[in-house]
């Protein structure tokens, strides 16, 4: 048995007697052996005369082909070449291609087994309900195993199985595809590039969809080829064909699939003249190359794949590398000198130069570049000293060696520190490279982050990088003191980890514990606020508050209200830092008597009198404040010259203008009279002042300042801050007194200087005199007493003790003085306890005490005094 899968093969025959010796044989006999196994897939193969020939005897056994004397045969039943009908059905296991254009035809070869013993046995083949011709297939039937067919033609996609009839015998047998076969219509959506060169070479990538449609795919720009197709099913790539002619030329794409032509009219393919090298800068490298060749030409950016190629002067040897650039410049580094063996007998009767072609690859475009001359490659020096540590005073590293300069500039030199520092280069001598050490030193060790050993551990390594020629001379130290090891360890350990590791980690603490504490604290603070705030709720709600007395004054004596003059200048004037006058001067010039009578009749005259109020308005000078003034001053005119129908006349008409001009220019209704600046809307708000004050003071007083009673009562039950005027009870939280505070109730008698007892009141004993007085006066007031309690500053309050002694009560004196600050006297510092007599005198009594007699200015006096 032989090892080849072949079917037959001739060997020669010898023999030999006692092992050794040979029998001649002159014929030099032949014989053929032969394998019937090869054939042993399908058993219209094996039983196939065509494939299998009658001599060798072969037969179909148990799924192999083989001889009737082989095991397989003896034990299974044996079918000879005349038994052909008892083959299985044909089987189908594959196709190819797997589809094929509509309007198109293309040649279908099945493979599978049992495919007839010969072409005529193959009776039929359709796809789906189309016909697949076996006209002229035989040429491409190897028997029981392959059939071709050339399809049918289909206007529409379709798709279907393939049905195989074949004869077996005297029987009809047939077989199907497990797969459809397809009918599509591929379809072209773009390609890239859309330029290229006329010599080709362009790689060109076709998008669309079933692109891998049928068996002979083609593509095409205008009668150039697109060569060496890749394809599948949504990319086809090639390579664009030359032209003839070196101009600028637009083609359409065509691709055809088996004979059907598809044409992508949406934009074409631009070829262009070839590039042109119009300048080489640099004609020699060094052996190892890696030096740059700058060539400045045209239309460069059509190159897909520039390249720099040099070969050998006397043998096939060659080298290249790839360019890059840009449309006007290609940088191409210089492959190494291509004769790697070249002798050294030879480089020396060169004197060391060695010459080789030169040439430009542009796509398959080749460009002659003439010669290149290589010169031997620089051999750098290590730094001296066991360690190899270049120790640098100055910031600059020199590097020397032999040869440096040969070929060569400074910018083909390149010297790394370390793996992120440079030293750049800045001189390049035939002996020596030097150049500028950075400020800072670089990351420790080699280009690959590896580390030095022994006192090189914390330094930069120095690399070299000349062309391909890479060095390594050694370390170098330039910022630290060499063999220093403070610099070394002191520096890393006691300033880095302190402050990476330990210092944040305490402020981490800290703050921390900082914010667990804010947030106890405000806890405790928001806790403590409520339960304060809540137990004076309860305080208040408990205390019962009675306005009786102060409505049956108000009753009896109206609410103190100002008088006319007053309420004009407080209303009109307010916050205008000016009053009128109200009488008028003793002597007037006549200039200024006249313009005054000229003043006056104008402002009689409505038109004249709005007329001046629109030239004021329209005015861009002046402030806000001098036309509120004016206002105030026309109003107070009208109303004192009894001219109220003439001023409400000449107001009237001022707002219907104002309502006209807003409906004209489309303004919302809701922002009239908005404007405080304003003239016409100053007078308006006077004249709501001045013709309400009647109104208010006989009927909207009253419930406000009932009101006002109420809530002042209220809040004077607790202390009240007499410097922010913060209260222990009130509506406003803003105003609330955030500390808690001790006091206590204390009752006290006013007295007149005969002793007698008019008025039994409460105080606080934390109370000031100013706040006591108050509290005394307003009492007094309720009680039908004429004082007001506005007359606060008009009395003193004066302490009368047991022992008839008397003391002036006030905020400050002498005693408030303590460790340099003035601290406000109280009830309770001054020593006013529950039962103390108190009187009132006035403001400016000298040196005696004349208390005042209450029964002089009792309700039915007042009544002039404030009427």
């Amino acid at each position: 048995m032989f090892n080849e899968d072949i079917l037959e093969k001739n060997v020669s025959v010898s023999v030999q007697w006692n092992g050794q010796y040979d029998i001649d044989d002159p014929t030099d006999t032949y014989v053929t052996l032969y394998k019937c196994s090869v054939n042993g897939g399908s058993c219209s193969l094996c039983l196939s005369e065509g494939a299998t020939p009658s001599i060798l005897g072969c037969g179909w056994c148990d799924d192999d082909c083989n001889v009737i004397r082989s095991d397989v045969c003896q034990n299974n039943q044996f079918l000879s070449q005349n038994d052909t009908k008892l083959c299985a059905a044909p089987v189908i296991s594959d196709f190819y291609p797997l589809s094929v254009a509509i309007n198109a035809q293309t040649r279908l070869e099945i493979t599978g087994t049992d495919l007839g013993v010969e072409f005529d046995d193959v009776l039929e083949i359709v796809i789906g309900d189309l016909m697949c011709s076996l006209t002229d297939m035989g040429s491409f039937y190897q028997p029981g195993q392959s059939v071709s067919c050339m399809t049918g033609l289909s206007t529409g996609v379709i798709s279907g199985r393939i049905e195989i009839t074949v004869r077996s015998g005297e029987s009809i047998k047939t077989g199907e595809s497990s797969t459809e076969f397809l009918y599509r219509d591929p379809i072209i959506s773009g390609f890239s590039p859309t330029e290229g060169q006329v010599a080709g070479g362009t790689e060109i990538t076709v998008t669309g969809m079933y692109l891998n449609t049928g068996r002979n795919i083609e593509a095409s720009f205008g009668e150039a080829q697109c060569n060496n197709l890749i394809v599948d099913d949504t990319t086809v790539l090639c390579i664009t064909s030359s032209l003839q002619m070196n101009e600028q030329i637009a083609v359409p794409l065509t691709m055809t699939f088996d004979g059907l032509v598809k044409r992508f009219e949406d934009y074409s393919f631009i070829y262009n003249p070839n590039p042109i090298i119009n300048g080489k800068y640099r004609t020699e490298s060094i052996l190892s190359g890696g030096l740059d060749i700058k060539l400045t030409g045209q239309r460069f950016d059509l190159i897909q794949e520039p390249r720099i190629i040099v070969s050998s002067l006397t043998t096939d040897a060659s080298n290249s590398k790839l360019c890059n650039g840009t449309e006007t410049i290609l940088i191409c580094p210089t492959p190494s000198f291509p004769d790697d063996g070249i002798s050294t007998r030879r480089r020396r009767a060169t004197n060391g130069v060695m010459t080789a072609n030169l040439t430009f690859d542009f796509d398959g475009y080749i460009v002659d570049g003439g010669l290149i001359e290589y010169y031997p490659d620089p051999m750098y020096e290590s730094f001296s000293g066991p360690n190899r540590i270049y120790a640098s005073s100055n910031g600059r590293l020199d590097i020397t060696g032999i040869n440096l300069d040969l070929a060569s500039t400074e910018d083909d030199v390149q010297v790394l520190l370390g793996p992120n520092g440079v030293c750049h280069v800045d001189v390049l001598e035939i002996d020596v490279v030097r150049c500028q050490l950075p400020e800072k030193q670089p990351l420790a060790g080699y280009e690959n982050g590896s580390l030095g050993q022994g006192p090189s551990k914390n330094l930069p390594a120095v690399t070299v990088l000349h062309g391909n020629v890479r060095f390594s001379p050694g370390f170098v130290s330039a910022w630290a003191t060499e063999g220093n090891p403070l610099i070394a360890i002191v520096i890393p350990v006691v300033i880095v980890v302190p402050i990476w590791i330990i210092i944040p980690l305490i402020f981490l603490v800290w703050w921390f514990r900082k914010k667990q504490l804010e947030v106890k604290r405000a806890k405790e603070e928001v806790k403590m606020i409520r339960m304060n705030i809540l137990k004076r709720v309860r305080e208040v709600s408990n205390t019962s508050l009675d306005l009786s007395e102060a409505d049956d004054r108000v009753q009896k004596q109206g609410v103190p209200f100002v008088g006319h003059v007053q309420y004009v200048t407080m209303m009109l004037f307010a916050g205008l830092g000016i009053h009128p006058e109200t009488t008028e001067p003793e002597y007037m010039e006549d200039f200024m008597e006249h313009s005054l009578v000229s003043f006056y009749r104008m402002l009689k005259e409505k038109a004249g009198l709005i007329e001046f109020i629109r030239q004021l308005e329209n005015k861009k000078t002046g402030q806000g404040r001098e036309r509120e003034l004016i206002a105030s001053l026309l109003a107070i005119t009208f109303v004192s010259e009894g001219k109220s129908i003439h001023f409400t006349s000449v107001l009237t008409s001022l707002v219907e203008d104002e309502i006209v001009t807003a409906s004209e220019s489309r303004r919302r209704m809701d922002t009239l009279f908005t404007n405080t600046e304003s003239i016409a809307v100053k007078l308006i708000s006077n004249w709501f002042a001045l013709f309400m004050f009647e109104y208010l003071k006989m009927y909207g007083v009253y419930p406000l300042y009932m009101l006002y009673q109420a809530v002042k009562a209220q809040a004077e039950k607790g202390p009240i801050d007499v410097v922010t005027g913060d209260a222990y009870y009130t509506l406003e939280f803003s105003k609330l007194l955030d500390q808690e505070i001790d006091f206590h109730s204390l009752g006290i008698d006013v007295v007149d200087e005969d002793g007698h007892i008019y008025l039994h009141m409460t105080v606080l004993d934390v109370d000031t005199v100013k706040q006591a007085k108050q509290k005394i006066l307003d009492s007094l007031w309720k009680k039908s007493y004429c004082l007001l309690p506005r007359d606060i500053d008009a009395v003193d309050l004066v302490w009368i003790q047991t022992s008839g002694r008397t003391t002036l009560l006030q905020d400050i004196d002498k005693s408030s003085e303590t460790q340099g600050k003035t601290m406000i006297n109280t009830m309770k510092s001054i020593g006013i306890r529950n039962g103390s007599h108190v009187a009132l005198i006035p403001k400016n009594h000298g040196d005696e005490y004349q208390t005042l007699d209450l029964k002089e200015v009792s309700s039915k006096t007042c009544k002039t005094r404030h009427t």
